[in-house]
C-alpha cells in the first residue's frame, strides 16, 4: 500500500466530508486534515479517494513551510511541524485517540 501523503484526498466517514490529507502517521493511526482548525483523527476512519501529483503535495508542503506558527494554537502548529517532518513535540497526542 501507498502511503498518504500531504496532499492525497480522503472520504472521513464518521464526518461525511472529503478532506485534504496534511499528514498521515500509518504506525499511529493518526491523519490530519489541512484547513482551520485542523482535524486530527484515526486513519482508520478515513478512505483514500485520490492520490495527488508530485506538484500539488510541493505546493501544499511548502506553503506549510512558509505559514508561520499560530500563537496559542497548538493544533495548528503540531500539525504544520510534522507536515515539515519536524520532531513530534507532542508524542503522547499520539495516545489520545
Amino acid at each position: 500500500m501507498i502511503p498518504l501523503r500531504t496532499g492525497d484526498r480522503v472520504f472521513h466517514h464518521a464526518t461525511g466530508e472529503k478532506w485534504i490529507v496534511a499528514f498521515a502517521d500509518e504506525p499511529r493511526n493518526r491523519i490530519a486534515s489541512v484547513g482551520f482548525p485542523p482535524v486530527i483523527t484515526r486513519l482508520s476512519s478515513c478512505q483514500v479517494i485520490e492520490r495527488c501529483s508530485d506538484e500539488t503535495h510541493e505546493k501544499l508542503v511548502e506553503e506549510y513551510r512558509w505559514t508561520r506558527e499560530w500563537p496559542n494554537d497548538d493544533v495548528f502548529n503540531y500539525v504544520r511541524m510534522r507536515v515539515l517532518d519536524i520532531h513530534d513535540p507532542f508524542p503522547e497526542w499520539s495516545m489520545a485517540l
